[in-house]
C-alpha cells in the first residue's frame, strides 16, 4: 500500500475558504476599491481564482502538486496585493497563508507520526529538511518575478527606469520582462521541484536571447552588459 502525503488534523475545507475569501478580496479591490491598478487588478483575482481551483479539483485528488500549485498562486496574488498597497486583499491573504502554513505543518507532523520507531525515520527527517529548504529557495523568486510582470505598469515602469541604469536603454523592458521569466521558472523548478531540468534549461535560454540580440546589434553598452546577471537577481 502506497502511503501518500497529506493533511490529517486541518480540515480541507478551512483553506479553501481562506483562499476563497482572498479571491473575492481580490475582486473588490481590484474592480470595486480600484486599490488595484490596471493589470494588477486582473493579475491578483486571476492568481487568486487559480488558487482556489487547485484546492477545489486538484488538491482532493493529489494533495502534493494540488497544494503546491495553490501556493504558488497565492503568493503571486499576495505579492501583487503588497505591491499596490491593497491592504484588505493584504489583510485577508495574511490569513490565508497561515492557514496554508498550517495545513504543511500537519503534513509533517502526519509525516512523522507514521515513521515513529521505523528504520528510515531519519531519512523521512532529511527529506524534510530539504523540502523547506527548496521550498524557501525557489518561492523566494516568486517575489521578484511578480513585481517585474504581475504587479501592474507602475512597478513595471519603475524597474524598466532601473534597468535603463544599467546601460541597458530600449531593451530595458525586454530584460524586466525576461528576468521575471527567469525568476518564475526558478520558483517553478526549485520551489515546486516540477520540471527542474526544463526549468532550469528555459532560464538560460530566456537570459542568453535578449543578450545575443543586443550584441549583435551593438546596443549594448558594456558596463551594463557585464552586470545583466546581477540584475536579474533584483
Amino acid at each position: 500500500m502506497t502511503y501518500l502525503i497529506q493533511p490529517t488534523r486541518l480540515p480541507p475545507g478551512v483553506v479553501v475558504a481562506g483562499l476563497a475569501a482572498t479571491w473575492l478580496a481580490a475582486l473588490y479591490a481590484g474592480f470595486v476599491q480600484h486599490s488595484l491598478a490596471d493589470f494588477a487588478a486582473w493579475s491578483a483575482s486571476g492568481w487568486a481564482l487559480l488558487a482556489l481551483g487547485s484546492a477545489l479539483w486538484l488538491t482532493p485528488q493529489q494533495f502534493v502538486p494540488g497544494y503546491l500549485v495553490s501556493l504558488l498562486a497565492f503568493l503571486i496574488a499576495w505579492r501583487v496585493a503588497a505591491m499596490n498597497d491593497a491592504w484588505l486583499l493584504m489583510g485577508v491573504a495574511s490569513v490565508t497563508a497561515v492557514l496554508l502554513l498550517l495545513q504543511f505543518i500537519d503534513c509533517v507532523a502526519a509525516d512523522w507520526r507514521s515513521l515513529r520507531g521505523q528504520s528510515q525515520a531519519w531519512l523521512g527527517t532529511l527529506a524534510w529538511q530539504a523540502t523547506v529548504v527548496r521550498l524557501g529557495f525557489g518561492l523566494n523568486e516568486i517575489g521578484h518575478s511578480t513585481e517585474k510582470i504581475f504587479a501592474g505598469m507602475g512597478s513595471f515602469h519603475t524597474l524598466v527606469h532601473g534597468f535603463q541604469g544599467l546601460g541597458l536603454g530600449a531593451y530595458a523592458g525586454v530584460f524586466v520582462v525576461m528576468g521575471g521569466l527567469i525568476e518564475l521558472a526558478s520558483a517553478i523548478s526549485v520551489g515546486l521541484g516540477l520540471f527542474a531540468r526544463l526549468g532550469r534549461q528555459s532560464a538560460w535560454c530566456i537570459s542568453w536571447w535578449p543578450l545575443s540580440v543586443s550584441a549583435v546589434n551593438g546596443r549594448a553598452a558594456m558596463p551594463g552588459h557585464h552586470r545583466v546577471a546581477a540584475a536579474g537577481n533584483t
